[in-house]
């Protein structure tokens, strides 16, 4: 199988122009930055090498290699840094008497009475919740972005809709996902994963939809406040739920994150179909030189 056989460029330019048309994509810094067209051709180099990597280790093993024994699949480890964190002002947490004591362990320490997020704690918590965020998307789950919230819901609706899930930023409907007659309901179908935002629906409420999640079974991804109980979100990453930088910059990880996902799931999906027609073509080469 030839590495030349795939349109690697074409795979890379249909995700380019998916997260360009993304709202948050016309930042002039952050096209700079990830949009150049310079990027092109070493993205599809990078491709283009795992591609060839991929190909010799099936051709020496008998079973195709899963996403999951790979530690970093996607290659979105990189993805957030310390200084993106800290531009965003990811740090900034609540009154030191709005904390909540299951965030002490995500603390810095406090100033003027404000609650110091620890950065290198939500570095390590971003990285693990993007990872799982991007094989859920790899295996093509419904991805639901939560925010309740009238200042952010149109921005986190339009990057929902960018990059191909579903958001849901209104007052929540108690019993939503616990509520017997929707489950039952064989046209309806729950989200594969949850990704609030902010877990709070108000300045002491938490959202009812992280409960919910926790009842059906549903995994959640949210982004938890010094004033926030951690306890039952699956993938809790620490930092402030409340600036217009730091929401922002949430949802170019996200997105970021999915659509490496998906992308990477086209590449496996058509060297899986390039994998099926050699071996049928050398079938039909066999049963030729043993008809003659």
């Amino acid at each position: 199988m030839m590495a030349s056989a795939v349109n690697f460029s074409g795979i890379v330019r249909r995700c380019f122009k998916l997260q360009s048309s993304c709202s948050l994509a016309r930042n002039p810094s952050f096209q700079q930055q990830l949009y150049h067209r310079n990027n092109l051709p070493r993205l599809t180099t990078t491709i283009r090498n795992r591609f060839v990597h991929s190909n010799a280790v099936e051709q020496n093993t008998t079973q195709v290699p899963s996403p999951l024994e790979h530690d970093d699949y996607f290659g979105i480890k990189t993805l957030p840094t310390i200084v993106d964190l800290y531009k965003a002002r990811v740090h900034f947490g609540h009154a030191q008497g709005n904390r909540n004591e299951h965030m002490k362990p995500y603390l810095f320490g406090c100033r003027m009475g404000i609650d110091i997020i620890d950065l290198d704690q939500s570095l390590v918590h971003m990285q693990l919740a993007l990872n799982f965020l991007a094989h859920m998307a790899y295996r093509r789950a419904v991805i639901l972005f939560v925010l309740q919230s009238s200042e952010h819901g149109h921005q986190v609706e339009t990057a929902a809709r960018d990059c191909g899930e579903y958001s849901h930023t209104r007052d929540w409907h108690s019993g939503l996902f616990t509520n017997a007659k929707f489950g039952e309901a064989s046209s309806n179908r729950y989200p594969d994963v949850c990704v609030f935002l902010s877990t709070m629906s108000g300045s002491y409420q938490e959202h009812p939809a992280v409960a919910e999640c926790a009842k059906v079974g549903i995994a959640t991804i949210g982004v938890v406040d010094s004033n926030v109980n951690p306890s039952i979100v699956t993938y809790p990453i620490p930092g402030n739920d409340d600036s217009t930088a730091s929401i922002t910059h949430y949802l170019e990880l996200f997105s970021r994150a999915i659509s490496a996902g998906k992308m990477r799931r086209e590449i496996d999906d058509l060297m899986a179909k390039q994998k099926k027609l050699q071996e049928s073509s050398q079938e039909n080469r066999t049963e030729g030189s043993s008809m003659k």
